[in-house]
């Protein structure tokens, strides 16, 4: 038989009965509230919270198997984290950003064989941090000023200070994903090789 609304209320005072809801449904006493799953960004969403310093909520799950070896083709001595060290100290610091994650960045960043160094001026993307100057123009920066390595740390600290901000308590390696891919949903083998130079520092042995 089909209840309607009036056959929940009591004595026809308008009262609904205990444990019923408005539209008839029995409800548990102390039922915790159905969580509401927030959508998952695009990455254009993602571009234009941090550009436009909109609040988001960059979510990423780790993944066990994204792979933080170092790559074979990699050369230590192109490491440009001590000619730029103080500049990363000093803009790490006033951004509220680790600086042992940017000297990462920039170990990771600009030591990727000779490869990498003979596109210099052809690439899209400019080290030490390496930006993408036409994907991040509207961040203030030219091509020109990226080829200033203070402008381009600068820059580079920045991005992942705005990234960070959108995932509070995030691993190293779950910000530094979404610095090299915008668009990720896990954890990639780029974060997981920023976290395992965070623990081996090799730009502390040269």
């Amino acid at each position: 038989m089909t209840r309607n609304k009036d056959d929940l209320l009591i004595g026809g005072f308008g009262k609904l009965a205990q444990n019923v809801d408005a539209t008839g449904r029995m409800i548990r006493d102390n039922a915790p509230p159905i969580p509401v799953r927030k959508p998952i960004l695009t990455t254009q969403q993602r571009k234009e919270a941090i550009l436009k310093g909109k609040n988001a909520d960059f979510k990423i799950v780790s993944n066990p198997s994204a792979d933080g070896s170092k790559p074979w083709y990699t050369i230590d001595s192109y490491s440009e984290v001590k000619s730029n060290e103080r500049i990363i100290e000093r803009e790490a610091k006033k951004a509220g950003v680790d600086p042992d994650i940017v000297k990462a960045i920039v170990h990771l960043e600009t030591t990727q064989g000779p490869y990498d160094r003979a596109a210099f001026g052809f690439k899209k993307t400019i080290r030490p941090m390496n930006i993408h100057a036409e994907y991040w123009k509207d961040l203030g920066y030219s091509r020109e000023d990226l080829r200033d390595p203070e402008k381009n740390i600068q820059a580079g600290i920045k991005l992942l200070k705005r990234i960070q901000d959108r995932m509070p308590n995030a691993s190293a390696a779950k910000v530094t994903t979404i610095y090299n891919n915008l668009g990720a949903r896990k954890v990639s083998g780029y974060g997981a090789r920023v976290e395992q130079l965070l623990k081996e520092k090799p730009w502390k042995k040269r």
